[in-house]
């Protein structure tokens, strides 16, 4: 298990140097299409897997390999089906934003599909040990992609996206087709079946999942594209400069605290331990606040450097301050699915999505880049107070129902 996390953790910190060493060696111009252009990956690659890693870890738990393996082989047919489904909309979307040659669109599907593929490989390591390689090939394919930019930055002493776009997509194909390798050949080591899916019983055996995972999805990257209709390319650019380390710290709290306590957090829940439950939130958040407290202090310290990158102060204590309340509330997400409250959860999600597109649009009109920025942790503050309001309510029913 320690080997699982510690793979995760190494493959999310090569990502996090990867995006931010691309976003400040791109022109200030191009940082704003990477940062649309990752956030459409973030989209489309969800949209395809359809939140099947959550039903994968319920179902496979405590099974055999043989089951595993061919739970997985279902799962790739279904990703396969799904994602032919949808490459229309898919290229509409890539047009719109890009205007590139169809060529390019082709490179930007392989991108897609490996990073679905790859995002279960955490899942798939979890529930058997013998399917780490999968995971580990994720690693090694992230350090390629990162060690291969540099060079190339170096070689040319420039980096566009069009040359990110393929260096992304070619070493993204050859680590697909090494772990499909893998996964047939222990499939044939342990005589394991495919038993062929039925397309609608998939969807819908996910579609709750499906919906909560996309609308939460959503409420992180939907900021850029929103922010795309009222910035200039530059201006979205310094934004995108800015967000990316907010964006790292998250995935980084979400699998080293968040993800770390959830299935003791569930366990809890079904024992009505919510004292218990307190002080685990609660120790885990002084962790990651002390880490946020000493970034914002070396930050400062070294504050006249980051402005040569376009990282503003500023904007990073505020989005330092979102963090903070943003950690709070994927907690909170946590309890209330262990408590079952899934109709609650993605009620306030739903709410938070139809509220920041006015709260973004209002600000970002009136304080320009500092109101984006500003919108942010209004938000996150706003329905911190939602949801402790409401958790402190369903807790009262909860001692109530049990007495």
């Amino acid at each position: 298990m320690k080997l699982v996390v510690l793979l995760k953790l190494s493959e999310n910190f090569l990502r996090g140097l990867f995006l931010i060493f691309v976003t400040y060696s791109l022109s200030l111009s191009e940082s704003g299409y990477f940062g649309i252009f990752v956030s459409l990956v973030t989209i489309t690659a969800y949209l395809v897997s359809f939140e099947k890693r959550i039903e994968f870890q319920r179902e496979m738990v405590n099974k055999n390999l043989n089951e595993v393996i061919n739970r997985i082989l279902q799962l790739i047919a279904f990703f396969c089906i799904n994602f032919l489904i949808l490459i229309p909309l898919f290229y509409a979307i890539i047009y719109y934003y890009f205007e590139l040659p169809f060529l390019y669109s082709l490179f930007i599907f392989c991108i897609i599909f490996s990073e679905v593929i790859f995002n279960q490989a955490y899942q798939f390591s979890l529930i058997r040990k013998e399917l780490y390689f999968i995971q580990l090939m994720n690693l090694i394919r992230f350090f390629i992609i990162f060690i291969f930019t540099i060079y190339v930055f170096i070689a040319s002493n420039q980096i566009t996206l069009e040359m990110i776009i393929l260096i992304w997509s070619c070493i993204s194909i050859l680590a697909l087709l090494i772990s499909f390798i893998f996964l047939y050949m222990i499939s044939i080591n342990n005589s394991s079946s495919f038993n062929f899916i039925n397309i609608f019983s998939e969807y819908k055996i996910s579609i709750s999942h499906f919906f909560f995972g996309f609308f939460s999805m959503l409420l992180l990257t939907i900021d850029r594209l929103i922010l795309d209709q009222f910035l200039d390319i530059e201006e979205l650019g310094i934004f995108f400069r800015n967000i990316v380390i907010f964006s790292i710290f998250l995935q980084f709290f979400n699998i080293a605290l968040v993800n770390r306590v959830t299935p003791l957090i569930f366990d809890l829940c079904k024992k009505q331990k919510f004292k218990k439950i307190d002080s685990i939130v609660f120790k885990e958040l002084f962790n990651g606040v002390a880490l946020i407290s000493v970034y914002v202090l070396v930050l400062g310290g070294l504050y006249p450097y980051f402005l040569e990158f376009n990282i503003v102060f500023q904007y990073q204590v505020i989005l330092s301050l979102a963090l903070v309340f943003r950690l709070i509330l994927d907690f909170f997400s946590v309890i209330f699915l262990g408590l079952r409250y899934e109709q609650v959860l993605l009620k306030l999600v739903i709410m938070q999505i139809i509220f920041l597109p006015f709260l973004l649009t209002f600000l970002t009109l009136e304080f320009s880049i500092l109101g984006s920025f500003l919108g942010i942790l209004i938000l996150n503050v706003v329905f911190f107070l939602t949801y402790f309001i409401i958790y402190q309510g369903k807790l009262k029913n909860e001692k109530n129902f049990n007495l």
